[in-house]
């Protein structure tokens, strides 16, 4: 949205981002849009409803999903500190750079670093995580002599794309809330074509998704068509009953036995939470304090 200011004059499109303090007018951007697409007579999109993607979450049930969300905790810790240096040494050597989703996930660990328990901590400290990810590529026959966003691209769907998108995202939340979603641009044919296509026509510059912006834009505004990709997250929620729930649930002697988190620390947390301000800080303290109760819930319902 910064990039989108300056662009438009110091001013902010209809959809301004709501963290910079502008309100976000869906309706008014969603009216211009429908409108823009009422005056194209005979283009309307077709319905084609593609089939979807195979999906196979990395584990079933109750008991795995604990499992998996402990091993999930255990690879956020081996992200931070030495291993983010240990993972600029590797992947310059394998590929002659970082990708920057990978980097993101490696600094946004160090949020959650500082709650979890030393024995914790001292259990993984000396397991290398992203030779053992990189051990399961194919680097020789899928990522050498690549472009740098396709090899980007490769890693990212061996990574976030089945364990974050797919799993917390996709299937495993869309059943615990009796939802039937539809993911049509994971059809296998579309992927495909996609997989093919030059890498101009994946990004230019840093405009991302530029081939999906221009097959759409004779339906959308140019304010929607141009504006940078940003995540689609809830604003930070640590007010009302929901810090309720926080203060009753972490700091009682059940989340206390959970054996990765550090009480103490998450108290501590737990006490600075009425006075955060900033936006960065208090989405950087509701995401580590719903990790936390994440796993109090798991190991108290399927652990004890």
């Amino acid at each position: 949205m910064g990039a989108s200011w300056v662009v438009e004059g110091n001013s902010l499109p209809e959809t301004a981002n709501a963290f910079l303090g502008a309100p976000c007018d869906l309706e008014r951007c969603g009216s211009l849009a429908g409108r823009r697409m009422a005056t194209d007579a005979g283009q309307q999109p077709e319905d084609s409803s593609p089939p979807m993607a195979s999906k196979q979450p990395p584990a079933s049930g109750p008991r795995g999903a604990y499992g998996w969300f402990v091993g999930g905790v255990a690879a956020w810790f081996l992200a931070t500190g030495i291993h983010q240096v240990i993972l600029s040494w590797l992947l310059v050597g394998e590929l002659g750079f970082v990708p920057t989703w990978l980097r993101t996930a490696a600094a946004r660990a160090s949020w959650l670093g500082p709650l979890l328990a030393p024995e914790f901590r001292e259990r993984f400290a000396d397991r290398d995580v992203y030779r053992q990810f990189l051990n399961r590529m194919d680097v020789a026959g899928q990522l050498k002599a690549r472009e740098p966003v396709n090899q980007s691209l490769y890693l990212w769907s061996k990574a976030m794309l089945p364990d974050v998108l797919l799993n917390m995202l996709g299937d495993r939340t869309e059943m615990a809330h009796s939802i039937e979603g539809r993911t049509p641009c994971l059809d296998h044919d579309l992927v495909e074509r996609v997989n093919s296509m030059p890498v101009h026509m994946k990004i230019q510059g840093i405009t991302e998704k530029y081939v999906l912006r221009e097959a759409a834009r004779p339906y959308l505004t140019d304010t929607v068509c141009k504006r940078q990709k940003h995540p689609c997250v809830s604003p930070p929620a640590l007010g009302g009953r929901f810090l309720q729930l926080l203060q009753d649930t972490l700091r009682t002697p059940s989340f206390a036995s959970v054996p990765f988190f550090d009480a103490k620390a998450m108290t501590t947390l737990l006490d600075r939470l009425p006075q955060i301000s900033e936006d960065e800080a208090r989405f950087r303290t509701s995401w580590s304090s719903l990790y936390g109760l994440s796993a109090h819930v798991l190991h108290t319902r399927y652990a004890q």
